[in-house]
């Protein structure tokens, strides 16, 4: 009770507190502000009533703080306004005393007693007197029951009317029992919404006097100088301190973590001085922290960060800076002066509490890990690995020089056993290490289980209430020197130690041969296991000292066994065929990876020497043939996106897909309905129409929502679009095929049957491998082509580019052959320049288009690369138009169609009433000339010409030419267009033509040898 107090009351706490805007507004004595208590033990007053509660309390009420003190006999009440300390630690503190009230006592008044209010060790408000009625006599209060918890029954239900215990200390609220004169229903009321710490309470008044102040007490340790002070000012105090010195090496340890509690929020800190300093910081901790790393720490780091003092600082230079700077203090922590062999335990215990201190550093706060981050991206400045090492080297070195010989035990070392072990729990990290002779060590099995999160208990009470699946496990093999009877007396150095948050920030650098995915995150919590031997003879030789150094034996038979698990709960992607129930995810595997420090300048991950065991739901084993620090690598998928529709391109495209329809619907209606395009060239173009039809109409309907993103109905889709724009090109090869044997060899017609299973078989091939090498990823681009990964498109496209490339190349062929083509009639030669043309354009245009399919849909990771997909949907939206214009009407024969025109019948050189009545006389040949048919063609042509000139000549070759010459079904429709007869006969000698076409080939063959022989052996006579 309060009233005991003699010798008086000191209470202080800590507040935060964000005050509401109407705080100014308002007038400060109106109605609109009720009471805020920052602490109460249910101290209250009503002085209408005349009713008091013994107790103490502090509480807001608009600008004014109020702290009230009551013994039940009396009461002190004591308020000070405008002593408002918006969004910032505020320190108040309240000292009571019974107050020396006689006037015959020369006292000053600060020493009188009373009630006395601090704010940041600044006396603002005392009052000596007890609360008084207005004339000034003595109030006698009626006391009430002090605020305590009830009287329990044996079966925990409160019993009525009696309490029991302490009283009951309330912060951010208070128990109400009265209000402005009435009495109200017992319970709490006036919530205050703020962060409270440090709650202290001394038995007696703090006394501040000239020789004492003991309100200093109110601030716990708290240094208000240490706000302001400088890193570069910490790390100039840091360099004075004798590290070798184990006390001063602790009381630095806890000045250094004091200092990284109070670092000024970052917007605060000038960009100048951020820029201007970082040099000198860096060096300073260098020479604080030689010994222990200092290539890396030290010279190193103030290069890499002085190079920014000479020009302007972008945000994240100065976030690295100002890392790096913090580093530096902390690895001034972990000097190894005092790391001498035989030192005693007594003399090591207290060097341990550096590391809890430096691990600070490693802390899963958002600022920390955004600021390693960046220090991470430059690949000249030390890393978070290298601070990692640097912390570990500190723990080793020091326990391996402990000697294990020591007679008494410490706070580490257990004399009996020999064994000297380091437990060092933080919320940053979990580091064990210990010393001991080798026997000792192998006493713990084969495989020596470390008991994570389970030995010692209470260390690891922390770790299991606050870390993500605390469930690790680490085991470490033993018998490495089994076999070798020089190190059975060597004591061993092992250490172990799981860092929860270190993942997060965690270079992520790898070694590319092991570690193929570039995108990779680490997805556990790091480990760190190692162990070496302690050469203990006085003298060993190099060869000695080599023997016990190395691990004798191959670990990959007795490895360290680490069980990790998973910080993200998703699995990897699994190979089968795509459901419903298909998991969705973003990692493509998990893979056992340990940090290899010889790799580049500050190290990378690397595989090499761990092995993935097993990979379950929530966890993954990993056995390690090496020591060192372990982690589980989650190889990323790349998400698919879909490119980016714009307005101008969708309307261009929609615009291009419906005239390309509305064009290829008019040449497949057009082919279709005459007759007369019923050959063979003509007949390929409609299937090749039909084909670019489907295709561009599945690839529009494609651009719904409802096919893109069902797996599904994105599968159906792509496998269309492929096969149809796959057969497209694979017809355009076959015309273009046969044109090329039209021109060059003369061969028209008869392999129509061939060329349409081809067409459309390529399509089915093209899909059919797809599917079989890729049908898992068949489905997932989200703009529906095939699927998202490279390898899947590749066998479309290189089919592809094979169809339209060597279309490309025969049409040119085609194109330069034109002028000498391999048959006689004319309109046969007319109509074969004109296709070759319209389909050469064609193929030229098509080739065009899909060369820019490949940089469009192809991903080259690591490379910016422009953009090509606007360009390759846009003319491939309109390549319908392509087709009817180039294939459709550069064609005589579709032209003579639309205009309905119909060729004129053969006419005959003379007429029956120009016939001479002179007799007929027939022309002979003589024997010394060679016969007609040694003659090349066009010979025959011109002698043709010239006998027919003659007067009353008679034309009796023209039965016989219609069975020499090498017609096709276009030479047959076009032969004769009199009459329905001549159109029968002429379907009979179509028959025998095609049955002659190889003959006459090889006459023309005979005759052409014939005919250069003849011309070598005129040139011989001539000589």
């Amino acid at each position: 009770h309060i009233k005991n107090c003699n010798k008086g009351l000191s209470f202080s706490i800590f507040e935060k507190v964000y005050y509401p805007r109407k705080i100014i507004d308002l007038h400060p004595d109106g109605s609109e502000f009720d009471k805020k208590y920052v602490f109460s033990t249910g101290g209250d007053y009503d002085k209408a009533l005349g009713k008091t509660v013994p107790g103490i309390a502090l509480y807001h009420q608009g600008m004014d703080i109020t702290a009230v003190v009551s013994t039940g006999e009396h009461v002190w009440d004591l308020t000070v306004r405008g002593q408002l300390l918006n969004e910032s630690w505020a320190n108040y503190g309240v000292v009571w005393s019974p107050p020396n009230l006689d006037e015959s006592v020369d006292i000053p008044y600060d020493q009188r007693g009373g009630l006395e209010l601090f704010v940041n060790l600044e006396k603002v408000g005392h009052v000596v007197a007890p609360v008084a009625n207005d004339d000034g006599t003595a109030i006698t209060w009626e006391e009430l029951p002090a605020v305590t918890l009830p009287k329990l029954d044996p079966a925990g239900n409160p019993i009525p009317g009696q309490k029991e215990g302490p009283s009951v200390m309330m912060f951010g609220c208070h128990y109400e029992q009265m209000e402005d004169g009435a009495d109200v229903t017992p319970g709490f009321a006036h919530f205050h919404e703020a962060s409270f710490d440090e709650m202290a309470i001394w038995t007696r008044k703090l006394v501040k006097n000239k020789s004492l102040d003991e309100t200093l007490f109110f601030l716990g340790g708290y240094i208000k100088e240490l706000e302001s002070l400088s890193a570069e000012q910490f790390a100039d105090m840091l360099s004075k301190v004798d590290m070798s010195d184990p006390d001063q090496a602790a009381s630095a340890g806890a000045m250094a973590g004091t200092m990284l509690g109070n670092q000024k929020p970052e917007e605060e800190e000038e960009p100048e001085a951020a820029a201007a300093q970082p040099a000198a910081a860096s060096a300073t901790s260098s020479g604080a922290s030689s010994g222990g790393g200092g290539d890396v720490g030290g010279a190193g780091q103030a290069a890499a960060v002085s190079e920014q003092s000479s020009k302007k600082l972008t945000w994240k230079e100065k976030k690295k800076i100002k890392q790096l700077k913090k580093a530096d203090i902390f690895r001034g922590l972990l000097g190894l002066q005092g790391a001498t062999e035989g030192s005693l335990p007594k003399h090591l215990d207290n060097r341990y509490d550096s590391i809890a201190t430096a691990a600070g550093m490693l802390s899963c706060d958002r600022d920390n890990v955004e600021s390693w981050k960046i220090v991470n991206e430059d690949f000249n400045a030390p890393s978070s690995a290298d601070y990692i090492e640097e912390l570990e080297n500190y723990a080793l070195s020091y326990i391996a020089s402990a000697n294990i010989s020591f007679y008494d035990d410490t706070k580490y070392f257990t004399a009996a056993t020999g064994e000297y072990m380091v437990h060092i729990p933080s919320p940053e990290m979990f580091m064990s290490m210990g010393k001991m002779t080798m026997e000792r060590f192998r006493m713990r099995g084969h495989n020596y289980d470390v008991g994570a999160y389970r030995h010692p208990p209470e260390l690891w009470k922390n770790a299991r209430e606050t870390w993500e699946s605390p469930a690790d496990k680490i085991v470490i093999p033993t018998e490495m020197f089994a076999d070798i009877p020089e190190c059975q007396n060597n004591p061993v150095t092992f250490m172990y130690a799981i860092y929860p948050c270190y993942g997060r920030f965690a270079p992520l650098r790898r070694n590319p041969v092991t570690i193929s995915s570039q995108r990779f995150v680490i997805d556990s919590k790091i480990i760190t296991v190692r162990f070496f031997t302690n050469n203990d003879t006085y003298s060993p030789s190099p060869k000695d000292s080599e023997l016990c150094s190395n691990i004798p034996v191959d670990m990959k038979y007795s490895p360290v066994k680490v069980k990790l698990y998973h910080r993200s709960k998703e699995t990897t992607r699994r190979k089968i065929l795509h459901h419903e129930y298909e998991v969705k995810t973003t990692i493509e595997t998990r893979r056992c990876i340990m940090w290899n420090p010889d790799l580049g300048i500050h190290g990378a991950w690397d595989a090499e020497g761990c092995t993935t065991v097993m990979s379950e739901q929530d966890s993954t084993t990993c056995e390690c043939s090496k020591f060192g620090t372990y982690a589980l690598a989650a190889e990323k998928i790349e998400q698919p996106e879909g490119k980016d529709d714009f307005t101008w391109l969708l309307v261009s495209r929609y615009v291009g897909f419906c005239l390309s329809l509305l064009s290829l619907l008019i040449f497949i209606t057009i082919l279709t309905v005459n007759k007369h395009l019923w050959e063979m060239f003509h007949i390929i173009r409609l299937n090749t129409g039909i084909c670019y039809f489907l295709a561009l109409l599945f690839h529009f309907i494609s651009e719904l929502n409802a096919i893109r993103e069902d797996r599904h109905n994105n599968a159906a889709f792509a496998s269309l679009i492929l096969f149809f724009y796959l057969a497209g090109s694979y017809f355009q090869l076959m015309e273009a095929f046969a044109e090329f044997r039209a021109i060059t060899a003369g061969i028209i017609g008869g392999k129509t049957a061939c060329y349409i299973p081809i067409g459309w078989g390529a399509g089915f091939i093209g899909l059919g491998l797809t599917w079989f090498l890729y049908g898992a990823d068949v489905g997932t681009d989200p703009n529906v082509f095939i699927g998202w990964e490279n390898e899947t498109k590749m066998p479309f496209l290189l089919m592809n580019y094979f169809a339209l490339g060597s279309a490309l190349l025969l049409s040119a062929v085609v194109i330069f052959n034109s002028s000498t083509p391999q048959t006689r009639k004319e309109d046969v030669i007319e109509d074969l320049q004109a296709q070759g043309q319209g389909l050469a354009i064609t193929n030229f245009l098509f080739v065009m288009v899909w060369l820019f399919a490949y940089p469009a849909f192809i991903k080259f990771p690591g490379r910016e690369m422009r953009d090509f997909y606007p360009v390759f949907s846009i003319f491939n939206a309109w390549m319908g138009l392509i087709i009817l214009i180039f294939l459709g009407f550069s064609s005589k024969r579709v032209r003579e169609v639309l205009i309905c025109k119909k060729k004129k019948p053969k006419e005959e050189k003379y007429s029956v009433e120009d016939q001479d009545s002179s007799p007929i006389v027939p022309l002979e040949i003589p024997p010394a000339e060679s016969p007609v048919s040694s003659r090349p063609t066009s010979a025959n042509v011109d002698q043709e010409g010239e006998e027919g000139d003659l007067p009353g000549a008679v034309d009796t070759d023209s039965d016989d030419s219609s069975s020499d010459d090498d017609e096709d079904v276009v030479d047959s429709s076009d032969e004769d267009t009199d009459s329905e007869e001549d159109n029968e006969e002429e379907g009979d000698e179509e028959e025998e033509e095609d049955d002659n076409e190889e003959d006459d080939d090889e006459e023309n063959d005979d005759e052409n040898e014939e005919e250069n022989e003849e011309e070598e052996e005129e040139e011989q006579d001539e000589e």
